[in-house]
């Protein structure tokens, strides 16, 4: 026990120093009147008389000009005094220790960062350029689906038809972003495109019945995915550049009515391909430029690709006459009445067809893929 009270007043008795740098020991000058003396406001004996210091009062030295003292009164008045009418006191003055000052590189590590904001929200129109074509079709082949439903060979007399359906698509979509750093994010969002249009043509035979066919046909196409993306966030002054990528699983919902009259007959007969449905895995990517308005509002513009097919798509068919099934859609050509050519067709079937006149029978793909532009809204929060 007693060597532990050495040891502790040893440490004691060396931290003195240190304890005695903290504090600020100031020794201060002060005249004291002897007896009761004028304070004068020039240092002269026939300069106006400014107050009376009673004996014993201290006066704050400001200035020794010899024979007289520039003082400060216990009440703030500054004159001067006689200097053999007063004496000399010290006075000492502990002030409060100094806080040492914090170098510059653990005081800027330890200062608050603003808080950032983990969540996005954003939400946009857009508008898609998209090839909903028959993907496998023949390279040289007018037949693909919702672009060119039918084409009639040229003859002597007759007009090449073609019926432009579809190949664009609006929509929007609407995105949540979780960012666990300032520049990655991880998006869940769902997205939703429709397109349709009406077409109709006409085509007249120079034949001894002068007969002319007319066919219109109009179809719609919606397309609504749920998606997860990734995010790469770039800020740069009011801007930040946003790129992303990600995985959708696309849902399109599609149907075609068609119909036809002939010149003698012009009462129209509907063919419908309707309840096409099929779902698919598909892939994006792109960038948005997003311009902030304050810290938690932008406007963006965003580009997009996307890529998406599919495959063996089911549906239903009916007619006019009564006639209905449900089956798979398939491509194909055909041989038309002698002197017409061949005929390419996108059409439902029970089974698979297998016709002696049908060439190149093949389960019908649209392909989806294209790009979109769009401008939008986002908050962060």
């Amino acid at each position: 026990m007693r060597k532990f009270l050495v040891a502790l007043l040893a440490a004691f008795v060396l931290a003195l120093p240190d304890l005695a740098q903290q504090e600020n020991i100031t020794v201060k000058k002060f005249a004291v009147a002897l007896q009761d003396i004028n304070l004068m406001s020039m240092p002269t004996a026939q300069s106006e008389v400014l107050l009376t210091v009673r004996a014993g009062e201290k006066m704050e030295i400001i200035r020794d000009l010899g024979l007289w003292l520039k003082v400060k009164a216990s009440n703030g008045t500054v004159g001067y005094v006689r200097k053999e009418k007063i004496k000399f006191e010290e006075e000492k003055i502990i002030s409060a220790p100094q806080p040492k000052p914090i170098p510059s590189s653990l005081s800027s590590s330890t200062q608050p960062r603003p808080s950032l904001k983990k969540f996005e929200f954003s939400a946009n129109f857009s508008l898609s350029k998209v090839n909903p074509s028959d993907f496998n079709a023949d390279s040289d082949s007018l037949n693909k689906v919702f672009k060119g439903l039918l084409n009639l060979p040229s003859v002597e007399g007759q007009v090449d038809h073609y019926l432009e359906l579809l190949d664009k698509l609006t929509g929007g979509e609407a995105e949540f972003v979780f960012y666990p750093t300032e520049k990655l994010g991880l998006g869940l969002g769902f997205l939703i495109k429709s397109g349709g249009t009406d077409t109709s043509s006409t085509l007249t035979e120079t034949s001894p019945d002068y007969l002319s066919m007319t066919y219109k046909a109009n179809t719609k196409a919606n397309i609504y995915a749920p998606f997860l993306s990734l995010h790469l966030r770039y800020p740069v002054s009011m801007l930040t550049l946003n790129a992303f990528a990600g995985l959708g699983y696309y849902m399109g919902n599609f149907s075609l009515k068609y119909d036809y009259s002939y010149s003698d007959e012009p009462i129209p007969c509907f063919d419908y391909l309707e309840n096409l449905k099929k779902s698919t895995l598909g892939f994006f990517g792109g960038v948005k430029f997003q311009f902030n308005l304050t810290e938690n509002f932008s406007l963006y513009l965003q580009g997009k690709y996307t890529a998406v097919k599919f495959k063996n798509i089911e549906g239903d068919y009916r007619s006019c006459d009564g006639t209905s099934y449900h089956g798979t859609l398939y491509n194909y050509n055909v041989e038309m009445e002698e002197g017409l050519g061949t005929g390419n067709f996108t059409w439902i079937f029970p089974s698979e067809p297998s016709e002696p006149d049908m060439r190149n029978v093949r389960p019908a793909e649209f392909d989806f893929s294209g790009l979109s532009f769009g401008a939008g809204l986002s908050i962060r929060f």
